[in-house]
């Protein structure tokens, strides 16, 4: 008797666990985290990816030549916006972003992920690698 009930009591908490678990969309199981590359002009990039099916994405970039060209009184850009996951790509809306100031933005920017690699390349060809 003591076997079963300690049997029902295990399924009982299995079963409220997986109950109360978060569901994981494929923004979540798939993009979320950190993300690194070298952009074209040599500097380093930053993207961080929350979970969720409409993920908070933050890119930075450390040295943005567009910046630096426009005279900018800054070269670290940093851009805040909404992810959302349609498979194996990820398509971000950049509400806002820029050198200090210097405003850029809105602009969108996609995202293809290789599940081979564990790479994410964008639109303009440069492979992200996962962080750490």
């Amino acid at each position: 008797m003591r076997r079963m009930l300690t049997s029902a009591l295990v399924l009982w908490l299995v079963a409220r666990l997986l109950a109360a678990a978060p569901t994981v969309s494929a923004a979540g199981s798939v993009f979320a985290g950190t993300w690194v590359s070298i952009d074209t002009d040599g500097s380093t990039q930053m993207l961080a990816v929350g979970q969720g099916t409409t993920a908070a994405v933050t890119y930075k970039d450390s040295f943005a030549s567009s910046c630096a060209d426009d005279g900018a009184p800054s070269t670290n850009f940093v851009a805040t916006g909404r992810g959302t996951a349609d498979g194996a790509t990820l398509w971000v809306e950049f509400r806002n972003g820029g050198c200090g100031r210097h405003a850029i933005g809105p602009f969108g920017l996609g995202f293809a992920y290789d599940g081979g690699s564990d790479t994410l390349t964008d639109d303009f060809g440069i492979t992200w690698y996962r962080f750490p």
